[in-house]
């Protein structure tokens, strides 16, 4: 997604400073057609103001360009952004949805065909029922007039042509994503099925409902006893049966072993016990309303236990002895049906184990008292348990302190959820382990905190996508800082030369002397020939940086372009009191090389080392060594400190009689030759620069003398 008003703000600048800097030229155009007039014969101040007006188009353009790059790369990250939310998205199985508060459109944000699908409000409602449209609008309005910060709507489509994952019930989130004039601007609706759990929900409580239906519609007394004895549950054929109801049953503390011979020991060890007669229990309290004629009783009492091997309780099913025929049959059927409902549960737990399995989530409890971490495996099948210190070994340093306050809080029995990221120093697939913890407080059935149960899930994935995001922001931010540095650098450096070039013309202007007019044209023209260098430097480090240099190898006799790239800059820069040495050890060395450019590196060197040298010497000298160029240029100036060698490849890290593009730019086109360039300084005693440009020779003849000072 782009960022329409970083783009907008750029386009703004760039048409700002074009108005501006035509009219400069313009005005200046004019000063010197008057100037012309005024003084016939003055052909120079005419050629100063055109050049003047050709290097401010240059300005412009490269402005332009610079503005248009930018532009181009803030579209690149924010389309990488787009991308990565949209892929976390996908697989989270999540619809995003934008809804323009002003338009009144909603916006889906996917991949693929329907990519940014638009719809009216009209039209993204009528995907839902139409009683839950009011709903749809009542949230949408609570959110624009700043009544609610976020809205949850439940809604159900009724389209059959609606996308495949909108099909069944939806819970959709609604928040604020931007705002204009303090007013939500743009909504951002985040839009998830919940039709499979709200199935898995009815199954469960359709499950229930069947048990219960059984249980109670049973055609024999079914009663279920706790593991002490004490009834739990009965139907009402055993109400009728024992002359009592569920609750008469409780209050009297009735027990399953006043009634029967085996003790809790013994039946425990049974899987199935038969009682064909019941004990007379009329001596207990509680069973003053027994009934004589169930000493003729017969009963199925059948243990039940979890997965563990835990008991549960006793299922008893017991009918008259007048219908043991009947009752044996019915037994037979209570008890198949009681399997198959243990298969269900089961089968049941087996699942949600899967899920949790797939979804990289395990089931933690922390207890206070004991100051004990349970890991499940599954819902029942405990994977480990460890107390604080073991816990706190998994941690990572930087996060010791957030583990410790978790745990504090659970200590001191904070009756609140409690969520955390933890980041351990386990690794998985090359990245460290990052999980989310998530517990909520148990209480028992006097409302006293127990324990606290939640969820631990492994999202090393999605810390690792957020820090590849973060790392690439700061990364843009680092280029939008140096491009602001640049730009501003790039503006003193232009505005010195054109100032001087614009004072001195304001002075020939003026009454002057002869004498000075010569010095004034001058200034003039080194301030512009100055102006020229540094606008040259900046259009070619700006094709540079556009990887727009070609770099075009051809066979050179070096031995002979080295003598001529050094000479052009001596002839121009050469002082009395400085020696200037080319040692040339070869008659003819042809080599395949871009000589172009290598002559550029070369000549920038020269001119820093002939700039800085004002006694002694400047040497220059070159050999074949290892399948390259070896280019070593010595002077004996005032040499360098190593606080400027830290900085010597920055841009506009300058002296007085430089840009501080040169080295930058050698730097540069060195890498993107193949070439390598190194300086060793020593403040007080000179400089060495050497230029190292690999290279394949095609002939080669050695001189019997080197060339003497020139």
């Amino acid at each position: 997604m782009q960022n329409p008003t970083h783009k907008a703000c750029l386009l703004a600048m760039a048409s700002a400073v074009m108005p501006v800097a035509a009219h400069a030229c313009t005005t200046i155009a004019d000063a010197s057609a008057g100037l012309y007039l005024l003084a016939p014969g003055s052909h120079l101040l005419l050629w100063v103001a055109l050049a003047i007006g050709f290097v401010m188009q240059l300005v412009l353009i490269v402005l332009h360009r610079k503005v248009r790059l930018m532009s181009e790369r803030q579209e690149k990250i924010s389309h990488i952004r787009t991308e990565q939310l949209l892929q976390l998205s996908q697989s989270n199985q999540v619809m995003i949805w934008t809804y323009d508060v002003a338009t009144q459109v909603f916006t889906r944000h996917s991949k693929g065909p329907r990519n940014q699908q638009q719809l009216s409000l009209l039209d993204f409602a009528r995907q839902f029922l139409p009683e839950q449209f009011e709903l749809l609008g009542d949230g949408l309005h609570q959110l624009a007039s700043k009544e609610k910060d976020e809205a949850t709507l439940e809604l159900t489509v009724r389209h059959t042509d609606a996308p495949q994952e909108m099909h069944g019930e939806m819970m959709m989130r609604l928040s604020v994503l931007h705002k204009k004039n303090d007013l939500p601007a743009m909504l951002l609706g985040v839009m998830t099925n919940v039709s499979e759990m709200r199935e898995k929900q009815q199954k469960a409580e359709k499950q229930l409902l069947q048990y219960k239906t059984g249980f109670n519609t049973a055609m024999v007394d079914m009663i279920f006893y706790d593991p002490e004895g004490r009834i739990v549950e009965m139907n009402q054929r055993a109400e009728a049966t024992f002359n009592m109801t569920i609750d008469q049953a409780r209050q009297n503390g009735l027990l399953l072993y006043d009634v029967i011979e085996p003790t809790k020991q013994e039946l425990d060890q049974m899987p199935l016990y038969h009682v064909t007669g019941l004990l007379n229990a009329k001596e207990h309290d509680g069973w003053n309303t027994w009934r004589s004629d169930l000493m003729r009783y017969e009963m199925h009492l059948k243990p039940a236990h979890d997965n563990d091997g835990r008991l549960l309780g006793y299922y008893a099913s017991g009918r008259k002895m007048e219908e043991t025929a009947a009752a044996y049959r019915q037994l037979r059927n209570d008890i198949l049906h009681t399997e198959k409902a243990n298969r269900l549960i089961k089968k049941y737990i087996d699942n949600i184990n899967y899920v949790l399995g797939v979804g990289g989530v395990r089931i933690v409890a922390y207890s206070p008292h004991d100051h004990m971490l349970t890991l499940y495996k599954g819902v029942n099948e405990v994977q480990m348990r460890m107390n604080q210190a073991r816990c706190m070994k998994f941690v990572a340093l930087s996060q010791k302190r957030l583990g410790l306050h978790v745990f504090d809080s659970m200590d001191a029995c904070t009756d609140e959820p409690i969520a955390a990221n933890i980041m351990t120093t386990l690794q998985h697939g090359g990245m460290p382990i990052c999980l989310q913890l998530q517990f909520v407080p148990t209480h028992d059935e006097n409302g006293r905190l127990v324990n606290y149960l939640g969820l631990c899930r492994d999202q090393s994935k999605m810390e690792h996508t957020r820090r590849m995001l973060e790392q690439e922001r700061q990364k843009a931010q680092e280029v939008e800082e140096l491009m602001s540095i640049f730009l501003h650098n790039m503006s003193y450096e232009i505005r010195t030369p054109l100032s001087a070039v614009v004072g001195f013309s304001e002075l020939l202007k003026m009454p002057h002397s002869a004498e000075d007019e010569a010095i004034f044209i001058k200034q003039i023209k080194e301030s512009s020939d100055r102006l020229l260098l540094l606008i040259n430097d900046i259009l070619f480090i700006s094709r540079l940086d556009a990887r727009m240099i070609e770099i075009n190898k051809q066979p050179t006799d070096f031995a002979k372009t080295f003598d001529a790239h050094c000479q052009t800059v001596w002839s121009e820069y050469r002082k009395e009191g400085v020696s200037y040495v080319v040692e040339n050890p070869y008659r003819q060395l042809v080599v395949d090389i871009d000589d172009l450019n290598v002559g550029r590196m070369m000549e920038q060197v020269l001119i820093n080392a002939a700039q800085h040298t004002t006694q002694g010497y400047v040497k220059a000298r070159y050999d074949y060594v290892a399948d390259g160029l070896l280019i070593a240029i010595t002077d004996s100036g005032p040499g360098m400190s190593q606080e400027t060698l830290s900085h010597i490849y920055e841009r506009f890290k300058t002296s007085t009689n430089g840009t501080g593009l040169g080295l930058p730019i050698c730097q540069e086109l060195a890498r993107q030759m193949g070439a390598q360039i190194k300086i060793n300084s020593i403040e007080g005693k000179g400089t060495t620069v050497w230029i190292s440009v690999p290279c394949s020779v095609i002939e080669i003849e050695r001189n019997n003398k080197l060339e003497q000072p020139s």
